[in-house]
């Protein structure tokens, strides 16, 4: 407690409260809270970028190739995440020096952004079916949700700086068995907005 009492005289001598908050923020600005404002920008600069490639590839398979709008969509969907892949991998988290090797990370990365997927679809379908919200605005907190577990994932996972084990069987037969349950009770209970 000594040590506490100088350094709270030193910071009321040196600008008052208004002072250290300046200091506070200074220090912030190196440390860890800047460096994920930093990156978690980039990466929804990224994000922004792969919706122009969906879009555009989308485009494109549906009236030049021909392709059946749904069927063009997963084709989009997946160029958008390798563009998103490669993008983060050398720019959003280039500085990280990752123990695993790029083709994991590339199918890390998708089954983050697949994960993502499925919780987006949640949120979307959790608000406008259970809570009657208006899909558009549901929608938005959906992006939310998934571009936070996006980069969540992506930190932890894709781009960690220790080797991450896969999870088990048993935990993905977990996941994909509560995912279930909640496309059931959604198609039980809801009706459209």
């Amino acid at each position: 407690m000594r040590d506490v009492e100088p350094t709270r005289e030193l910071v009321k001598t040196q600008g008052g409260h208004l002072g250290s908050l300046w200091r506070v923020g200074a220090s912030l600005k190196n440390g860890v809270v800047t460096k994920h404002a930093r990156r978690l920008a980039r990466f929804c600069l990224v994000g922004i970028s792969g919706v122009g490639v969906n879009s555009a590839l989308l485009y494109l398979l549906t009236e030049a190739g021909g392709l059946n709008p749904l069927v063009a969509a997963v084709f989009a969907t997946e160029a958008a995440i390798f563009n998103n892949f490669v993008l983060n991998d050398l720019w959003t988290f280039g500085d990280v020096k990752s123990a695993t090797s790029w083709p994991w990370r590339a199918l890390r990365y998708n089954s983050v952004a697949l994960v993502g997927l499925i919780i987006s679809v949640a949120v979307l379908a959790g608000l406008t079916y259970l809570l009657s919200m208006h899909y558009l605005v549901a929608n938005l907190f959906a992006i939310g949700a998934g571009t936070l577990w996006n980069y969540t994932g992506s930190s932890h996972f894709t781009w960690a700086a220790f080797k991450v084990g896969i999870p088990s069987v048993g935990a993905l037969a977990a996941l994909l068995g509560w995912g279930r349950s909640f496309v059931s009770l959604i198609a039980k209970g809801g009706s459209k907005p």
